[in-house]
């Protein structure tokens, strides 16, 4: 644990914001907080910005990761009471986004003398000058942070621990807080808390950085274009609560607006600007839990200290062939470093960009200079080595300078020693089987490597164990003065498809909710509730290893000044936007969604302005079973439209639509019992509907909706 932990249990308390004022003076408290304020550094500033260049216009720079991490391990006067990981944690965590591409000298480490008040300032400037639109910037505290109930104005000048509240003789800066009539300084303080313990510069006093002076540096961070991610490896990290703080200051998001009484001035926030950058915050503990520190390599006499989720997330992001928030959440949920117990504290992720590439650089192919991994049994080969046993002990050795401190398969501790010799059983899936291997040495460096192993198996393994969902929405008798005219095929459309799904893909077209209700998957001439109810009921059920096809066929419509397309339901009233259900409350719905596999197909007019996102084919090349199995593997979120940003055709296929027609003839017509979305997209749909009207239909990754690569695989 963190020393001293006993003492500091009861860390956090963040009331309403506010700020203190010149009426201060003439409170009783005043005398007591011009003493706290002088002693605790900070305590109720913000960070001081100097001008700052303007950042280049978006899209016209080369995007960087860039960072600033403090570990503030000197946090009072007492040598005895130094934190042992901080500084280990922001080393690890330097290297470790320099290993996953990130350039060192966009990242600066703060610890020790110069992770002070000051210090910390003077990084922040830096950062700000240096940060331009489309940057990715990771903010990283590891150490203590503290609430109100920690903090009180020392008498003795000498006292070398400053004014922490450790003895609990005099009253607590919480103490002095509460209601008040009138206006109540303490209150408005308090609610700048808690405090990030930056390390002592002078004797006797404490260097501090709140949250809301950290809340403000992120706010300037996201309006010079970047997204932004703070990782809190303190206790009772949630409490710091970035996000509420930010969501505070955000126009679009939030409107509210502060009466202050007849002289009180209080100065407003910061806002973010309308092209502001995203953000994402990650605290290792919940309110009330502790962090802990763990030690490292096991069994040695010279261990040394690491806070165990700064280890993780490092752990995590190089594990990850993409860090996005919402992968990286995955990947923690699945991390084990082999603790002497089950973890008991609480991971907390909050982001406003969860497709957002934290690194933005791309992966190093190799990582020279650090050492290697090399695996000695199974043999390696060129392509997936082809195993008959469905566990197997993989034998490997760690190659590098430092001793070998820790090493990981997939995420799970490995049996391994000094020397880089190491084991670890593995169970085997049939299909192929990613294996990632990480190594990190007593200097702190990681090494990585990655290969595949390949468990015989047949098509039960492209199949896989999940379930295979099927959401038809055929929206076709509008209602009269709705200003929509009624449309003559969705729902045949639609019957034929489910027909083909649940009688040779294995689709179902009901299910059973966590009550135990089973709901139908098919709706027919739909409101705008009916869909959204159905979208959030599947978010519900589907599980990770579950295939998601969401069908819709009806009215869509683009609208000029927003850019902005929607579905039409059938209570949709013509020219009243409200009425419509737009893209954005699509794709949230989709990111509720946990399943491994999401394909939305949407046969109506301007589908392809729906759910935008860059074109990424991904080819089927080399042994076709292994190949469809490594893009099946991979989270997949993609759509098909009937046409672009333009009218498709109601009818013209035979009784279906010229796009539905195309696409019961691909699935009835492929000659391969399993094959991608691309496929049936590539070999029927563009080239039927384009040959048979002026529409071009579309298939691409949907944007922000946690696409990893791969395909969505039928079979």
């Amino acid at each position: 644990m963190r020393p001293w932990i006993a003492l500091l249990a009861a860390l956090f308390c963040a009331p309403a914001l506010g700020e203190v004022s010149d009426q201060s003076a003439e409170h009783p408290d005043a005398a007591y907080l011009q003493a706290l304020t002088a002693q605790a550094l900070g305590i109720g500033d913000n960070l001081r910005f100097g001008p700052v260049p303007e950042p280049v216009a978006c899209g016209t720079g080369a995007a960087a990761t860039r960072g600033l991490l403090v570990g503030a391990n000197k946090w009072s006067g007492d040598r005895s009471m130094d934190l042992a990981g901080a500084e280990n944690d922001t080393d690890l965590m330097l290297k470790g986004l320099v290993a996953r591409g990130a350039h060192p000298e966009n990242l600066v480490r703060l610890t020790a003398d110069a992770a002070t008040r000051a210090g910390y300032e003077a990084a922040a400037n830096a950062l700000l000058a240096a940060t331009n639109c489309g940057d990715s910037v990771l903010l990283h505290l590891s150490g203590w942070a503290f609430g109100a109930d920690m903090f009180e104005p020392t008498e003795d000048p000498a006292e070398v621990l400053g004014p922490f509240a450790l003895s609990g003789d005099g009253p607590s800066l919480k103490d002095r807080g509460g209601f008040d009539l009138g206006f109540q300084p303490a209150s408005a303080l308090i609610a700048k808390g808690p405090w990030y313990v930056l390390s002592q510069s002078q004797p006797g006093r404490a260097d501090l950085l709140s949250a809301a002076a950290l809340s403000d540096f992120v706010t300037r961070l996201r309006n010079r274009g970047a997204d932004v991610t703070v990782i809190v490896d303190t206790s009772s990290a949630e409490d710091l609560r970035i996000e509420d703080r930010q969501a505070q200051v955000d126009p679009v998001g939030l409107w509210r607006n502060r009466l202050n009484p007849e002289g009180v001035p209080i100065s407003p926030p910061l806002l973010l600007s309308s092209n502001a950058g995203g953000l994402t915050v990650l605290y290792g503990t919940a309110s009330g839990e502790l962090t802990l520190e763990m030690l490292l390599p096991k069994g040695a006499p010279d261990k040394a200290y690491y806070g165990a989720f700064s280890f993780t997330v490092v752990q995590a992001l190089l594990n990850l062939d993409r860090a996005t928030p919402a992968a990286l959440t995955r990947r923690l949920e699945a991390e084990d470093l082999g603790y002497d117990y089950a973890r008991a504290w609480t991971y907390l992720v909050s982001t406003t960009a969860p497709d957002q590439d934290i690194i933005v650089e791309g992966r190093p192919a190799v990582v020279l200079g650090t050492g290697a991994i090399r695996i000695l049994d199974p043999a390696p080969s060129r392509g997936a080595v082809p195993l008959t046993e469905a566990v197997l002990t993989l034998r490997g050795q760690v190659e590098a300078s430092a001793d070998t401190m820790v090493v990981t398969v997939n995420g799970r501790t490995a049996v391994s020693a000094p020397d880089g010799a190491f084991s670890a059983e593995i169970a085997l899936s049939a299909g192929v089987n990613r294996i990632d291997v990480l190594a990190m040495t007593r200097d702190n460096q990681p090494i990585t490597h990655s290969f595949e192993l390949f468990f015989e198996g047949d098509m039960k393994a492209l199949l896989g164990t999940g379930t295979r969902y099927a959401l038809l929405i055929a929206n076709q008798d509008y209602a009269p003065g709705s200003g929509l005219a009624p449309l003559a095929t969705p729902i045949r459309d639609a019957e034929a498809l489910a027909a083909i799904l649940t009688t040779r893909y294995g689709f179902q077209t009901d299910a059973k909710t966590p009550e135990g209700e089973t709901i139908p998957l098919f709706l027919r001439n739909a409101t705008r509730l009916d869909i959204e109810t159905l979208l959030y009921q599947v978010g519900r059920i589907a599980g990770a290893k579950d295939t998601v096809l969401i069908f819709y066929a009806g009215h869509g419509i683009y609208e000029q000044a927003t850019q902005g397309a929607f579905w039409l339901p059938v209570d949709a009233k013509a020219g009243l936007p409200f009425s419509y259900l737009p893209a954005a409350a699509i794709t949230d719905a989709i990111l509720r969604i946990n399943a491994g596999s999401i394909l939305v197909i949407s046969d109506s007019c301007y589908s392809g302005a729906l759910l935008r996102g860059a074109a990424s084919p991904e080819a089927v090349v080399g042994d076709r079973l292994r190949a469809l199995q490594r893009l099946a593997n991979k989270r997949s979120r993609i759509v098909i439209a009937s046409g672009g940003n333009e009218p498709v055709l109601d009818g013209g296929g035979d009784g279906h639509s010229v796009f539905a027609s195309a696409l019961l003839t691909g699935l009835e017509s492929m000659e391969e019992d399993a094959f991608t979305a691309r496929e049936l997209f590539d070999r029927f749909l563009l080239p039927m509907v384009v040959g048979r009207s002026a529409q071009e239909p579309q298939y691409r990754p949907i944007e922000r909706s946690g696409h990893e690569g791969g395909d969505v695989v039928l079979a």
